[in-house]
């Protein structure tokens, strides 16, 4: 069972456009915050995509093409501060805080026919060498990533390490749990034939950097979908999440130096097919799923879906898997 697992892309299969109006992402039960996904866009064929969520009174708007990766945040008061990565050098740069009634003017743009601000963005990405920004310094890129376990109080589906964050989303580790059993006859002879299925889960930090004190989570969110090489729902909200962050003037800034990590759960469901009184397996069929986790310095917490999914195509048909598993018993074993 061969997999591979693109750090650079999500491997999606086909350009994906998800209007929605509105889709809840990553509400919890014990959280009165929730991100909302205003419009999603992935087209891995020319590189672009594109996320707007809402949460927390503000408008995240991230975007990734083959040459940036940029994050803003708008306010409910009408203030934007964006900051933006370029790909080719890995520099990471932070606006000031502006109105965007100003940018509105300058451009000629029409606020009344901007949806989702996406006119705005597009106009400073386009011309983002024309504002004022600041390249960020003080930023470290972790070779062999620590993880110090969070000792304080972790909620809303924020955990301690990246290892139980994965369990708490994947479940725990199992073995032999009977998924059939079939009563098969061959030359007169009764033969039983068992299907049980196990699961194995793992863990490993794929990304990690330090970020200087007082930066804008718009400048992790460049770095975030910059590594993973897509947006994915609520990356800004999760990253709100993990790390001790401030609003000043509407804007989220970090409290302080934080090493933020991207983190990868893997979880691998594997179907064994036994004949009673046999060693050895009969046939197999598995899955297997990964998913991103991001963490900080207050722990870890999924962050949307499956970037990798590949399931074996008759892994659901366990009546199927124990017909196969026996006639390899009676063309291996038996002839």
């Amino acid at each position: 069972m061969k997999k591979i697992f693109k750090t650079l892309s999500f491997c999606l299969a086909i350009i994906m456009l998800i209007q929605v109006s509105p889709l809840t992402a990553f509400a919890t039960s014990n959280s009165s915050a929730q991100s909302t996904i205003m419009s999603m866009e992935i087209d891995e064929s020319n590189g672009i995509s594109k996320l707007i969520e809402s949460y927390n009174d503000s408008i995240f708007y991230t975007y990734l093409d083959n040459d940036i990766s940029y994050c803003a945040q708008i306010t409910s008061q009408g203030d934007i501060q964006f900051s933006y990565l370029t790909r080719n050098n890995g520099n990471i740069f932070e606006s000031d805080v502006k109105n965007i009634n100003t940018i509105y003017t300058e451009y000629g743009i029409s606020k009344a026919s901007d949806t989702n601000y996406e006119l705005l963005n597009q106009t400073i990405i386009n011309n983002r060498n024309s504002f004022n920004v600041t390249q960020c310094e003080n930023m470290i890129a972790s070779e062999q990533p620590f993880e110090q376990p969070y000792s304080g109080t972790s909620s809303n589906n924020v955990y301690s390490t990246l290892a139980s964050a994965v369990t708490a989303n994947f479940g725990a580790n199992y073995g032999g749990s009977l998924k059939g059993v079939a009563a098969e006859k061959y030359n007169g002879t009764s033969y039983t034939v068992y299907c049980h299925e196990s699961q194995t889960s793992n863990s490993y930090t794929l990304h990690s950097r330090t970020f200087a004190k007082d930066v804008a989570i718009s400048v992790i969110s460049t770095w975030v979908i910059n590594a993973v090489g897509t947006v994915t729902g609520g990356v800004g909200f999760v990253l709100s999440e993990v790390i001790e962050t401030t609003i000043e003037d509407g804007i989220e800034y970090v409290v302080n130096e934080v090493t933020a990590r991207i983190g990868v759960g893997e979880r691998i469901q594997t179907r064994l097919v036994t004949v009673a009184g046999y060693s050895g397996t009969q046939y197999w069929a598995g899955w297997t799923r990964k998913m991103f986790f991001l963490g900080g310095n207050k722990g870890w917490k999924n962050w949307g879906g499956y970037p990798y999914n590949e399931k074996h195509y008759d892994y659901d048909d366990i009546v199927g898997l124990m017909d196969t598993g026996f006639q390899n018993f009676i063309n291996n074993v038996l002839s």
